[in-house]
């Protein structure tokens, strides 16, 4: 971990870094009080996509500023995640899950492009974690629209 300009700097196990090789368990912290505290861990989690999802939807029972935190690692740990060797189906179902605890939407696709037929959903998930068959989902034309717009 190296320090490239932090205002109050880093810190890692409460020791100030210029530069410091990180090890399992290290705590990183960027210097002001009320600051993100991350905690380095060197191998793959132990906890599966279904675990991570339930620990998501468990933040929105907290207070708005914590919420934001605790999405904020979970996202990291999601990011892990992703190195690990889940089929790639599995990979982005839960990371279409992940998408809608965060933003509470009852309801959401991952889209691939055809050449054929245009964007279709390639993964379809309901917010409760059950997937929806892809061929039978129908995305909002609008919000394809939208989202190709910007």
């Amino acid at each position: 971990l190296e320090d490239r300009g932090q205002v109050k700097g880093i810190f890692v196990n409460g020791e100030k870094i210029s530069a410091h090789p990180l090890s399992d368990a290290d705590t990183i912290t960027f210097g002001a009080a009320d600051s993100v505290q991350l905690i380095f861990h060197a191998s793959l989690p132990k906890e599966t996509f279904p675990q991570l999802l339930t620990r998501l939807g468990q933040t929105s029972e907290l207070e708005p500023g914590t919420r934001d935190l605790r999405q904020l690692s979970l996202l990291l740990e999601a990011t892990a995640l992703l190195q690990s060797h889940l089929p790639l189906e599995d990979m982005l179902g839960a990371m279409v899950d992940r998408a809608l605890a965060i933003t509470q939407a009852d309801r959401g696709s991952l889209l691939e492009f055809d050449a054929q037929a245009g964007l279709r959903p390639l993964v379809a998930r309901q917010r409760s974690g059950r997937g929806l068959r892809a061929e039978t989902f129908t995305p909002s034309q609008t919000a394809i629209a939208q989202a190709l717009q910007r």
